[in-house]
C-alpha cells in the first residue's frame, strides 16, 4: 500500500497531541472522511496506547466499506445533519485531513463533532490555507479553488474564529509549507509554520465542557 506522507506528517502531530494531553493513557480516536481507510491503518500501526480508532464518511467515489481493512467501526452519517449512532461523549481525539471546506453547514457539523467528544478532548484538522502562496501564484488553478466540491476557503483568523465559536478552546492554527518532507526536517518545518503562506492549514483545538 502506498502511503501519502502527509498521512505520516499528520501521524507525528497525533502522537504530539497524545503525549501532551492523554500521556500514558488508551485513547480512543475518530477519523471523520475516512476514505479508504489509510489514516486509521497507520495509526493502529503506529499509536501506542490505542484503545481504538474509528472512522466515519458519506458515499462518494472515496469512501466504501470494503476497502477499510481497520478494526475499527465504520459509520456511515453526515455529521452535518446528525450524529446518527455514533457514540456521545465518547472520543478522546477527532481528525479530519481536508474535509472542513466541504461542509456546507459548518457551524452545524462541528458543534455535532463536540457532542462526541469527552470534555478536554483534542480536535485534530487541516484545510488549505486561503493565504498560501500557490494561491498567488495558480490563481485560479490553486486547488482550493478549482475544486468545485469546496464549500468554503480559510485563513488563519476566520479558522481560529469559527472553532471558537463552534465552542472549542485554545485553538491553534499554523500554516504548514512542506508536511511531506519527513521527520528528520519536522523541526525546519515547524519554523515555517510561524510565517504566512504555507498551502496547508493545520489546527488543534479543544473541547470546552460546556456544550451549549
Amino acid at each position: 500500500m502506498n502511503l501519502d506522507p502527509r498521512l505520516l506528517f499528520l501521524m507525528r502531530r497525533l502522537i504530539e497531541a497524545h503525549q501532551q494531553h492523554f500521556i500514558n493513557q488508551n485513547i480512543r480516536i475518530l477519523d471523520i472522511g475516512c476514505a479508504d481507510g489509510k489514516f486509521m491503518n497507520i495509526v493502529e500501526k503506529h499509536l501506542p496506547n490505542l484503545e481504538c480508532i474509528d472512522g466515519v464518511d458519506v458515499p462518494s467515489t472515496w469512501f466504501g466499506k470494503e476497502k477499510i481493512h481497520s478494526r475499527g467501526t465504520i459509520y456511515v452519517q453526515s455529521l452535518e445533519k446528525s450524529i446518527g449512532e455514533i457514540p456521545l461523549g465518547f472520543y478522546h481525539v477527532v481528525t479530519f485531513w481536508e474535509v472542513l471546506e466541504h461542509i456546507e453547514d459548518i457551524y452545524s457539523f462541528l458543534r455535532n463533532i463536540r457532542k462526541l467528544m469527552v470534555p478536554g478532548g483534542v480536535l485534530l484538522m487541516t484545510t488549505p490555507n486561503l493565504f498560501s502562496l500557490s494561491r498567488f501564484i495558480k490563481r485560479q488553478n490553486w486547488i482550493g479553488i478549482a475544486e468545485k466540491d469546496h464549500k468554503y476557503l480559510f485563513d488563519k483568523l476566520s479558522l481560529t474564529m469559527v472553532l471558537s465559536r463552534s465552542g472549542f478552546t485554545k485553538p491553534k492554527v499554523s500554516g504548514y509549507f512542506f508536511p511531506s518532507i519527513g521527520q528528520s526536517l519536522d523541526i525546519f518545518n515547524k519554523l515555517l509554520a510561524h510565517f504566512p503562506g504555507g498551502g496547508m492549514l493545520f489546527a488543534r483545538a479543544i473541547n470546552s465542557d460546556n456544550l451549549e
